[in-house]
């Protein structure tokens, strides 16, 4: 469960005891000036509480229980019963928040100081990614399984803007203070700026075929940053040959170094060509796109590192456990000799 800011005091929502919690941060204490906060927790209890405690014997987890805290909030069966998913900052109010749900593809307002809903947002056709405010006191943008971008108006229960490319999920961000938003999708592989006046995408963006998973702007820095998974890397961060090939219409036997140079991947939602210049990030990560009057477009983002250093490793592992299989034992035949 995210935790929300409201004012001074951070909130957690805790199905445990099926109520808000807050703290007031400003009151706090903070390791400037003690090294432990609450209680001391055991060697035992570090272990039941951190998987990382099995990588380091627990020297870089944290120690402290944390602080007490400072106020709690009952709330409601009507709550419990929704099976609230995550909580997220109201537009104009520090009275309430926007929840998103399990049980039901929607959104709902609720009012943190009574702990009850107070305003449900329809017309989501499936679960809820994230939800972000900032471009007025009133309105708020919501991204959804279904490969909708929403815009809602606090005061109307259903959306007042709808930008839709595909089927996938989507995370959107308003672009400051402009009437844009920005919509990043797993399918797409790509950023879209929509105009919320005329209902269009004015230009896309390329995510080095990685499938975002998380996005929002820097007002102060005019900055985008989007967080992304290239899928094509397995768990142990190994990518494959058998993922790659050659663009259409190429013989794997010719000359693969066309004008866009290697190989490009063959699942991935976007030509080689695509965006006029050749990236695919080859790794997860977090990118951001700055955005300026004099912009240099001589200064792009290479195309990853090579494929060889992914293949080369692999074939010099599998080289290695050759070497290390010992050769089998040759067997001596003895002929018996007649009588």
């Amino acid at each position: 469960m995210l935790p929300v800011a409201s004012g001074s005091k951070l909130m957690i929502y805790s199905t445990k005891k099926n109520s808000l919690v807050f703290w007031d941060v400003d009151k706090a204490p903070n390791h400037e000036n003690t090294k432990i906060i609450g209680e001391k927790l055991s060697h035992e209890q570090l272990f039941e509480n951190s998987f990382r405690c099995y990588d380091d014997g627990g020297q870089n987890v944290e120690k402290s229980s944390g602080s007490v805290f400072n106020q709690e909030v009952k709330v409601g069966e009507e709550v419990k019963n929704f099976l609230p998913r995550e909580f997220y900052d109201h537009p104009n109010s520090q009275d309430s928040v926007l929840v998103s749900l399990d049980r039901i593809y929607g959104v709902k307002m609720m009012n943190v100081e009574r702990g009850m809903f107070t305003y449900t947002f329809v017309g989501h056709g499936s679960r809820i990614t994230s939800i972000n405010t900032g471009l007025s006191n009133n309105l708020f943008v919501t991204g959804c399984f279904d490969g909708a971008s929403r815009l809602y108006d606090v005061r109307i229960p259903t959306p007042v803007a709808t930008t839709y490319f595909t089927k996938e999920r989507t995370f959107p961000s308003f672009a400051g203070s402009s009437p844009f938003i920005f919509s990043a999708g797993t399918i797409s592989q790509s950023v879209r700026c929509w105009d919320l006046r005329a209902g269009k995408c004015l230009y896309e963006l390329s995510t080095g075929n990685m499938e975002a998973s998380g996005i929002g702007f820097d007002n102060a820095r005019n900055t985008l940053y989007v967080a992304g998974n290239y899928e094509l890397m397995d768990r142990m961060g190994e990518i494959h040959d058998d993922d790659y090939g050659y663009p259409t219409g190429m013989d794997s036997d010719e000359d693969s170094e066309d004008e866009f140079g290697e190989k490009w991947p063959k699942s991935v939602y976007h030509a080689k060509n695509y965006f006029g210049t050749v990236w695919d990030a080859k790794d997860h990560g977090i990118l951001s796109y700055k955005f300026k009057e004099n912009a240099d477009s001589e200064n792009q983002l290479p195309c990853g590192p090579p494929l060889e250093k992914f293949f080369a490793r692999k074939e010099d592992e599998d080289k290695k456990k050759k070497e290390e299989v010992p050769a089998p034992p040759q067997r001596k035949v003895v002929k018996a000799k007649r009588k």
